[in-house]
């Protein structure tokens, strides 16, 4: 299964039209980091940087003023038809979820659940009172460190390849552009139409992630 879904990921063409559902496998195949062999991540990871950096790399922009004049005076129910639209929807959605995965492999670690373990440990060990309870806060600092050494190694491989991707993408340069959001012009433009502002609501919840 995680072959084929690897695979899917990395044999489609990086277009418009394939880049909603490559972020979809990106985003599916995020959720297995944490949990995932070393070798397994080292394997993943930079398949969902890549894919999160090639849907970043669509002017989004270009593809809404490409549709923009065709909105004017438009409802929003009149245009779900409309080929072009869902294709510039399905780009905007794409792009929202790629800085999504990528935020939630930024945050993979933040040592709070960690500390929690450590601390529950650290109370068992302050209330012994015979060897039953010494071994079991001993089995409690045990698991707490193994919890710690393994989240730890996750963020140390995550550091890592996200490092490759700001080097080899440009992947820093990408999110920049995303947060500048839509020209003045373009933002005028769609907001003289119903399917306009629906379209830019989108495309400040991409600049707002």
């Amino acid at each position: 299964m995680l072959h084929h879904l690897t695979t899917l990921a990395t044999s489609l063409p990086a277009t418009e039209a394939n880049v909603h559902l490559q972020i979809m496998l990106a985003c599916a195949l995020s959720n297995l980091v944490p949990a995932a062999s070393s070798d397994v991540r080292q394997a993943l990871l930079p398949i969902i940087f890549n894919v999160s950096a090639a849907a970043l790399q669509i002017d989004a922009n270009a593809a809404v003023a490409s549709i923009s004049s065709g909105l004017i005076g438009a409802t929003e129910e009149g245009q779900e038809g409309s080929s072009e639209l869902k294709l510039v929807n399905n780009v905007l959605s794409a792009q929202q979820t790629a800085l999504e995965v990528l935020t939630n492999l930024c945050s993979i670690e933040d040592g709070g659940e960690e500390d929690d373990e450590w601390e529950e440990a650290e109370e068992g060990d302050g209330d012994m009172e015979d060897g039953e309870e010494e071994e079991e806060a001993a089995e409690n600092m045990d698991d707490a460190a193994s919890a710690a050494c393994g989240a730890g190694a996750t963020a140390s491989i995550v550091v890592k390849h996200l490092s490759a991707a700001l080097s080899d993408h440009q992947l820093l340069a990408k999110i920049a552009e995303k947060c500048e959001g839509v020209p003045a012009h373009l933002h005028q433009m769609l907001g003289c139409s119903e399917a306009g502002q629906s379209l830019l609501a989108r495309c400040e919840r991409v600049q707002c992630r």
